[in-house]
């Protein structure tokens, strides 16, 4: 099970306002996963291991836009014999930039809106977005191991290669009746190092079979997102779970 937060690190030119956007409201949920980890003993108390994971990160944002009265445009349709209002834009957020758009035929603000002076106030949406980015692990890892049969505990660190996959944008926009839609940004894609350190209890059920525990603690050393704003380095927590076979002991 992994547990990811993205860490926005801000340039010197970015204002507060993104730093209060971004580090307040993009949390990332508990999503599970799975792999398998090869061990092989490095003396009497190292052990070297890796390995091959299969991961979903989720995240979750929620973006406020407000669209003012003169960014909208008014086209009068003489086939139909009605206006037709559109306006655009884009939401940036630390996963890259997301454009909008809406074309309707439906009064944004209030009936008779462009004759109105002064302007109404902007037209408020919110957007709630869920992006699912799925990637492969390849944990390398040392540990110091003590024996205190039953038990077997370790602790130790390393690196981890993640490799995007792909991912997966789902936006829910509040009010649906402005006829708004979202074109997706670039996706995210490449292979980004992580650190990773953490610490594992085992219990010996037989004398080739345990159950094993280990959260680890990640933190990724290259951003999967970056502009002249703030760069994007996640960071998170896993719980493996598992079951150890010890081969030709």
């Amino acid at each position: 099970a992994n547990y990811t937060h993205r860490r926005v690190v801000l340039e010197e030119d970015a204002n507060g306002e993104i730093a209060e956007r971004f580090n307040s409201n993009e949390n990332g949920l508990i999503r599970p996963g799975g792999g398998l980890i090869l061990y092989r003993d490095v003396g009497k108390t190292l052990r070297l291991g890796i390995g091959l994971e299969y991961n979903e990160w989720v995240q979750e944002a929620n973006y406020s836009i407000e669209v003012p009265f003169e960014a909208v445009t008014e086209e009068f349709l003489a086939t139909t014999g009605t206006s037709e209002f559109s306006f655009d834009g884009s939401i940036s957020s630390s996963l890259g930039d997301n454009e909008y758009l809406a074309n309707s035929d439906e009064i944004f603000f209030n009936i008779g809106f462009e004759t109105l002076s002064p302007a109404p106030d902007p037209l408020a949406i919110d957007i709630s977005t869920r992006q699912t980015i799925s990637y492969l692990t390849i944990p390398i890892t040392l540990e110091y191991v003590i024996d205190a049969y039953p038990w077997r505990f370790s602790a130790g660190g390393g690196i981890a290669l993640n490799q995007i996959l792909n991912t997966r944008l789902e936006t829910t926009i509040t009010p649906d009746t402005v006829g708004i839609q979202i074109a997706e940004g670039d996706p995210i894609t490449g292979t980004y190092f992580a650190f990773q350190a953490g610490i594992a209890a085992e219990y010996m059920l037989s004398e080739r079979v345990s159950f094993r525990v280990n959260p680890v603690y990640r933190g990724w050393m290259t951003p999967i997102f970056e502009n002249e704003e703030f760069r994007t380095l996640p960071f998170g927590v896993a719980i493996r779970g598992g079951i150890v076979y010890r081969i030709g002991k």
